[in-house]
């Protein structure tokens, strides 16, 4: 797949399919707390975990870490959301929550995510949001894989030395 990033077919039995507007950017919630740099796991299974830690502790729903872990990994089982080119996106609903959710981490080194084009993963982006999000959700992966086809970008988010400097990248792009 290379530098195309492809994203998997979502499906939900959720009712409500609407989108609340434009999708949300990166710039919009990632704040420098929302991102870790070198995460601490090394596999899949603990980054996803420490993800989820992340997002749950950020997003103030401690308490439903364990639900958002779930639905994460359920995501996961069906097809890796490792899209390529050194991304993984791995996303989820979760009923409970009020927004959408994002947070961002990057790898020390490169790891199996067993992405689609068979690349290790430096990058990782988990977005959780409410079942009846759906459209919203969508939308929001599209863009945030449209901006990551920008190999020069990909390349100093990976290098990106604390969360300040992602942060950083990521306003300067406006994405």
């Amino acid at each position: 797949m290379g530098a195309s990033l492809g994203l998997s077919c979502l499906r939900s039995s959720a009712t409500s399919t609407r989108s609340p507007g434009p999708p949300l950017t990166l710039s919009s919630r990632l704040t420098e707390e929302r991102i870790k740099v070198h995460l601490d796991s090394l596999d899949k299974e603990g980054i996803l975990r420490e993800m989820c830690f992340l997002l749950a502790s950020e997003a103030g729903i401690l308490d439903r870490v364990d639900d958002i872990h779930r639905v994460v990994v359920e995501r996961e089982a069906v097809l890796s959301t490792g899209v390529g080119s050194g991304i993984a996106l791995p996303h989820g609903k979760c009923a409970g929550l009020q927004r959408l959710e994002i947070v961002a981490g990057t790898t020390r080194e490169p790891m199996d995510f067993e992405a689609v084009d068979g690349e290790p993963v430096r990058l990782i982006i988990m977005m959780v949001g409410p079942p009846s999000a759906v459209g919203y959700h969508v939308k929001t992966l599209g863009h945030i894989s449209r901006t990551l086809r920008d190999a020069v970008l990909r390349a100093k988010l990976f290098g990106a030395e604390d969360a300040g400097r992602f942060r950083q990248l990521i306003l300067e792009t406006g994405a």
